[in-house]
Order: C-alpha cells, then structure tokens, then sequence
C-alpha cells in the first residue's frame, strides 16, 4: 500500500524529520521515510518508486539538505510530479529551481502541523499563510559553525551553505561584471597525514591547520577537513562543489597530501588509499576532476563559469617535500608568506610562491621544487581583496601541494 507522504531530508535532520513523521501518523497520515528501508534494498530506486507512489513529498529545507545531491534530486523529482511541499526548518534558503513555491516555516512539527496538513489536502491554511522566503536571501553565519573534521565530515554542507554573508547581493546569473558586492568566497582545506597503507605526510595537517587560519582572515568560510577517508573525501569535496555550483562565488579548495596527476586528471589519495604492487595500482583513489563535474551536472541552473585556476607545488618529476620535522611544508610556508602582500593578484602571488622556492631548492640537500600554475580565469583574483570579487558567477581556485605526476607510476583505481 502506497503512503500518503514521502519525507525526503538532509540526514543531518534526522530527528525534526523522525519528529514531523510520528506528529503526521498521530493525525492519520501515513508516512514513508528511509528508515522503512529494508537492508539490501536498492535505494535509489526505491526512493524513486516511493515518490512515484506518494501523494505528497515534504521536502525539509535546511542548510544542510540545500548541498544534498539527494534531496535536491528528490525535492527535483517531487517538483515535476506536482506533488511537492516545501518545508523551512532553519533560517536557509531553497536552493535554485525552489524559490518559486510557497514554503512552510516549521520550528517543531507540532506548532505547524496543521498548515502541513493543508496543503497535503490541497486546500487553503486556517491562517494566514508563512511569508514566502526569498529565493536568494541569505542567513546570518554562526561564528560556531566553523569545525570540521572526520568524525563530522557530514556536516560540510550546513557550513558550506551559510558561506555568504549578511548583506551582500545575492549571485546573479548575467554577464554584467560592472562593480557590486561581492559574492560569497568559499574554501574546502584538506589535510591528509596519517596514511594507513602509504608513507605519512606529518606536516599535512599543520599545512592545513595554518592554511585554513590564512584564509579565514582573508574573507574565506573554510571548511578544515583532516585526515580523511575515501568516503569522508567525497562527502567532504561534493558539498563544497554542490555549495559553489548553487550560489557562485570564488571556491578555493587547497589540499596538503599525495596525489597524482593522470591523463588530466587530478587524484587525490585518501588516507585509506593502498598500493597494490601484484596489479601495479593504487587502490581508493578520489578522482577530483570526474568527481566535480559529476555535482555541477546535476545544477538545473548553470551559474556563469569564470574559469578556473590549478597551482602544484611541484611540477612532473620532482617531489614534493614535507619540510622539517614539526614545521610546514616549503610550498606551504612560502603560500603564507605571499598571502602577505595584499595587491598581489593571483598570478603575483605564485611569481612570489616560485621565486621564494626557488630560493629554497637552491640550499644544500634541498629538493629541487618548482610550482605548476595554469588558469583559464576570465578575471582577477586578490586573495587578500575580497571587495574586489568579480560579483558574478563561480570563479574556482586549486592548490595541490603535491606533485603533478605520478610518482607511483602505478595506475590508480578511483571512484
């Protein structure tokens, strides 16, 4: 038997949307959610199957379901079967393609539930109607969102989401450059040190730990992410694009760990990743490159591409150093030390990131590093200039500090 509701949800809200589930069925509604799932089943397509089912689907906004890949496909799916009830549990915003429907303010399931209940029977609220949220009004950040880590890798997306601050004009989606606000600067710093199967990388950690502090400074909502996972990089890096690809901006992503560069791919290898010396592979790699532009295809509304920067701390054939025991990593120091001359442009910067090296590889037993810098930018980027943002579309920095090759000269298995 079909149910009257499908509840689709950011996992993170789990207990307002276990909640809004037991105060429907107290009204006689019958309610499907995931936790009907049955081990083994094919998610996907049940889910799918469900909505196709359902009369209605609550979709419950937040900032964490807006950077969901799955809510959105669902909220998506519900959308175009006419079936969809938005629903507010914070102060977010819907994502693109959302803005247009009225949307219900729940605080806690049984103060709105009987505006819930209306407009599953389609028929007018006893009340007057919530004001409708603005499809890009942004909420004021909370100063004690800003951790991240592997045991709460999940959280990225609220973090991600709450990246644009009070104020400034929301993203446009015009070729109009002319000087306005700027848009929101968002950053995914990972630290990679505690490899279980490869040789560890102790200043990772540090790099990201000082990279991160860097660029708060800078106008930046970093999300730190250390030592992680296959799974928690995925997670980690798919929120940051999805944030990026939703409500523009400049997105910089800079990672301290092994990685290599394949056919023009970027891999990053997880703290899991092993090495497979029968088959010569790499085993749990995350293809970077694959993997965002799987998030930006799933954008209904494309966001105007400013093109694209990738800096390596190390060009093919060299290595990339660690630094001294307890300090940073050369091309992380001389990062820091760049960031230090505000009026530097992007490409100022990393003259000064290669002639600091430089300097380095030219000590005794030093390694000899030189930096890889290519950019399709169609505007100037000052990382220490946040008012000067280009005030349209999506401009996207990387920083690998890591070599572009493959110094395992094996192949890499990757999802």
């Amino acid at each position: 038997m079909a149910a009257d509701i499908f509840i689709s949800y950011a996992r993170e809200d789990r207990a307002i949307a276990q909640r809004l589930a037991q105060a429907l069925e107290q009204k006689g509604v019958t309610v499907w959610w995931d936790w009907d799932l049955i081990g083994g089943t094919n998610y996907r397509a049940k889910i799918r199957d469900v909505i196709a089912e359902a009369r209605k689907v609550i979709v419950l906004w937040s900032g964490h379901a807006v950077v969901s890949g799955f809510v959105i496909d669902e909220a998506s799916e519900a959308k175009k079967l006419g079936k969809l009830i938005p629903v507010l549990i914070d102060r977010s915003d819907p994502p693109f393609g959302f803005g247009d429907l009225h949307t219900i303010t729940l605080r806690e399931p049984e103060l709105d539930i009987e505006a819930i209940i209306a407009a599953i029977n389609d028929r007018a609220l006893p009340r007057p109607p919530a004001t409708p949220v603005s499809r890009r009004r942004f909420g004021k950040v909370a100063a004690a969102a800003v951790a991240l880590c592997i045991v709460a890798a999940g959280a990225a997306g609220y973090w991600l989401y709450q990246a644009a601050s009070p104020g400034k004009a929301p993203a446009q989606k015009t070729a109009d450059a002319s000087p306005g606000p700027a848009l929101p600067r968002i950053a995914l710093v990972v630290g990679n040190s505690s490899y279980r199967y490869l040789p560890p990388i102790p200043n990772a950690v540090r790099d990201a730990e000082q990279v991160t502090q860097a660029l708060d400074q800078r106008g930046f909502r970093v999300i730190k992410a250390l030592n992680l996972t296959q799974h928690d990089m995925i997670k980690a890096v798919t929120d940051f694009e999805s944030a990026l690809s939703i409500y523009g901006g400049l997105g910089l992503f800079y990672y301290a760990g092994s990685a290599v560069y394949i056919d023009g791919d970027d891999i990053m290898l997880p703290i899991d990743a092993a090495g497979d010396k029968e088959r010569q592979r790499i085993l749990n790699g995350v293809n970077l490159t694959q993997l965002l532009k799987e998030v930006q295809s799933r954008t209904t509304q494309k966001m105007k591409d400013n093109g694209a920067a990738v800096i390596y701390s190390a060009s093919k054939g060299q290595l990339a150093a660690d630094g001294p025991a307890g300090g940073n990593s050369p091309f992380t120091s001389a990062f820091l030390r760049a960031l230090a001359n505000a009026d530097d442009e992007l490409s100022d910067t990393f003259d000064r990131i290669r002639s600091d090296m430089e300097d380095v590889s030219s000590q005794p037993q030093a390694t000899k590093q030189t930096p890889f810098f290519e950019k399709t930018l169609a505007r100037k980027i000052y990382l220490s200039r946040p008012e000067r943002d280009s005030n349209v579309g999506v401009s996207k920095i990387l920083i690998f500090d890591s070599c572009r090759d493959n110094p395992f000269k094996m192949s890499v298995a990757t999802k």
